[in-house]
């Protein structure tokens, strides 16, 4: 019947356009395609398992081991961002311009510096050795010329392949002493003459547990990591130096050292010395984990000398307002607690709803507020600072917590219009600063809401005639 061709042959082409259609859906643009007929060479950049740059410069390997990129036939650490550079360029490779060969003319390899080559670079893979030879300039500068194992032809590449791997040897080392990611570091120790302390990570909190047991300032902690990551090194005095040079160094019983413990890995000491005999400005440094003698900056190695005291954490509470429950203060002269039921505030024992806007206002002041100083630290006399009956208690509890972070707070400190406090579960009597003194005076008709004002008659506009 004509009618059952029609609907064969109706369906047969929506069948073949929508074929067609996801075809060309799935193809590259033009653009894409342009640029995949100059892309000489495509290696995914996981794979590469060693990088092997031959330079006028220098000779080096840069092989990948599971603590990271080592510079060979040195066996030293090898700058991060230099061997990202290194290895993109080698294993993304774009042909500006291809001249092919021919069998009746073949190519004249030495007009364009590619007989022998300037340089090389041979990026080693699970699949095998993959190389490219770089040769001279083009004549507009910006380019060379190049060739790929295998293939004929000479290529025109970006001039700045050459360029990211034509450095010095020590251009390719590791430039600073210890770096490491301050979010990956369990623990950390100071040893010095002036001053020793010791800080470990637990449950994603820093504790002090040297020379007190007591919370670490989180904010305080990173900066020191983040110092201790940009120490550079100036230089290398010696790859492998002696026993008598390591004394002469100061480093056999070092004026500092710093021991780093990051995840999952062996403890890093690194001990500081003396400064140099020629340069004061340096001091002699050395790696537990590396034979080299460095010389590091004095101004900077000063930088990581902090006194015990500036690691604690200074901060009374630890809250963001929206997760408070509960708040509550306690004087001689006034008692009140304040609760939060589905976002409505009220004041304990009453219905009346509070003014949240103040609320939050009085708990971002309490948030804020931290210690000025640390006055003693497992105090045996609590009177003499006016905290065994204390002038006031603030209280603040958090969604979900049995028990609440709790502030005591003291006379006020002689000569001063600061206080003494201590914080409920840390050591120290601490000083606190003279707001303070305005919180202990907040009552609870501070958040009582205003009263609407009654509308004039003008305000509430004139009546109907």
């Amino acid at each position: 019947m004509k009618w059952q061709s029609t609907l064969v042959l109706l369906a047969a082409t929506i069948g073949l356009g929508a074929y067609v259609s996801l075809y060309e859906l799935r193809q590259p643009d033009p653009e894409h395609r342009a640029l995949l007929a100059k892309q000489i060479l495509d290696i995914p950049r996981e794979t590469v398992a060693e990088v092997t740059v031959a330079m006028p410069q220098a000779q080096v390997t840069l092989r990948k081991q599971e603590a990271g990129w080592r510079l060979m036939p040195q066996d030293v650490r090898a700058d991060g961002a230099v061997v990202d550079q290194i290895v993109s360029a080698a294993t993304n490779v774009t042909a500006v311009r291809t001249l092919n060969a021919k069998t009746s003319a073949p190519l004249e390899l030495a007009a364009y510096g590619l007989d022998p080559a300037v340089g090389r670079l041979e990026v080693l893979t699970p699949q095998g050795p993959r190389t490219i030879w770089l040769g001279s300039k083009t004549p507009t500068g910006n380019h060379r010329y190049a060739r790929v194992d295998g293939r004929p032809d000479v290529l025109v590449v970006a001039g700045w392949i050459y360029d990211v791997a034509d450095k010095p040897a020590e251009a390719f080392r590791d430039p600073f002493l210890l770096p490491l990611d301050p979010w990956r570091v369990e623990a950390v120790r100071l040893t010095s003459l002036g001053a020793s302390w010791a800080l470990e990570r637990v449950d994603e909190t820093w504790r002090m547990t040297e020379p007190v047991a007591d919370t670490a300032g989180a904010a305080e902690v990173t900066a020191l990591l983040r110092a201790v990551q940009a120490l550079p090194i100036s230089r290398v005095v010696q790859e492998v130096p002696d026993a008598a040079q390591r004394a002469a160094a100061g480093l056999e019983t070092p004026e500092i050292l710093l021991v780093v413990t990051p995840q999952a890995a062996s403890a890093i000491e690194l001990r500081i010395g003396t400064t140099l005999p020629d340069d004061a400005a340096v001091r002699h440094a050395m790696r537990s984990d590396e034979p080299a003698l460095y010389a590091v900056p004095a101004a900077e190695v000063a930088a990581l000398l902090r006194e015990p005291n500036a690691l604690r954490d200074t901060a009374c509470f630890t809250f963001f307002t929206a997760q408070v429950a509960k708040v509550a203060l306690s004087t001689p002269e006034r008692a009140w607690t304040l609760e939060r039921t589905d976002d409505r505030w009220t004041e304990s024992g009453t219905a009346r709803a509070l003014d949240a806007p103040a609320l939050e206002a009085f708990l971002n002041r309490l948030a804020d507020l931290r210690s000025t100083a640390f006055v003693e630290d497992a105090p045996q006399e609590l009177g003499r600072y006016g905290l065994d009956a204390p002038a006031g208690t603030f209280s603040v509890w958090i969604e979900g917590a049995d028990t609440p972070q709790r502030l005591l707070v003291g006379a006020v400190v002689p000569e001063s219009e600061e206080r003494y406090g201590r914080l409920e579960g840390r050591p120290a009597v601490v000083r606190l600063p003279a707001t303070v003194s305005d919180l202990l005076a907040t009552t609870a008709d501070a958040f009582t809401p205003a009263p609407l004002e009654p509308l004039t008659a003008s305000a509430a506009g004139s009546p109907a005639r």
